[in-house]
């Protein structure tokens, strides 16, 4: 995707209308202990997206060049790094109702820039301590393969001009002062269209897509599978070969 193509979309689920960014993060799976099928965790609507306004002694920030883009995080790591350097871009948090409550009602998945609520509740009873039932779209059951990917779209001029004229954040203005703004269920209503004929919800046997789980702690390799498709690739018109299956 290029910067002209995040210019022609219609409508976005972002709050403010001048960012056409993708922002993307693999999406959580629980793989039911007893059976192995597996079944996207909901996402939350409280996903959160930072910028801030952090410039250094002498230094001007700029808005994003149109064909930015950036990736956080990496999609085959199994395990920790073995050479140095920073390994807290991504944070996972949870959310007890009650002080005392022992189970988690939420999932946070957090990465410097982007963070996103899951709702883990409707897998209480499906699990027990003992099990590790959750596993990233890519086939990683560890987590530390968590990742976003940043694609930039905001319209030429905009962000540069809440750079400089903008105080929300720092002066307590609220968005509506520097942005135009999408409301709610116009943001809720906005939906990509399937561009592959594969379940993505539901129980299933596998994993969308060609991600068998790789349990590490190597880095995970890039798989050629059979059963995803029946052509034996994905393409616009392609069937599961493979249909989702109940618990």
């Amino acid at each position: 995707m290029s910067f002209a193509t995040t210019q022609t979309s219609t409508c976005s689920t972002a709050f403010i209308k001048p960012d056409k960014s993708n922002y993307w993060m693999p999406s959580l799976y629980f793989q039911l202990p007893s059976n192995g099928s597996f079944k996207r965790v909901p996402e939350r609507p409280e996903h959160k997206i930072y910028y801030f306004n952090r410039a250094g002694a002498n230094e001007t920030i700029q808005e994003f060049p149109t064909e930015f883009r950036m990736i956080a995080g990496n999609s085959a790591s199994r395990s920790l790094p073995k050479t140095p350097g920073r390994t807290s871009r991504t944070r996972w948090a949870t959310t007890r109702t009650q002080a005392t409550a022992r189970r988690a009602t939420r999932a946070c998945c957090r990465i410097f820039f982007i963070e996103n609520w899951l709702d883990t509740k409707s897998f209480d009873g499906s699990y027990t301590a003992n099990d590790m039932p959750w596993v990233l779209a890519q086939g990683d059951p560890r987590g530390y393969g968590f990742h976003a990917d940043f694609l930039n779209g905001w319209q030429e001029g905009v962000l540069l001009k809440a750079i400089t004229s903008c105080t929300t954040g720092s002066g307590g203005r609220p968005l509506t002062d520097c942005f135009e703004v999408y409301d709610d269920k116009t943001r809720n209503a906005c939906a990509q269209k399937p561009v592959v004929d594969e379940d993505i919800d539901g129980w299933m046997e596998h994993l969308p897509g060609c991600n068998p789980v790789q349990k590490g702690p190597a880095d995970a390799t890039p798989q050629k599978c059979s059963y995803a498709y029946a052509s034996g690739a994905p393409s616009a018109t392609g069937n599961q070969a493979v249909k989702a299956t109940g618990a």
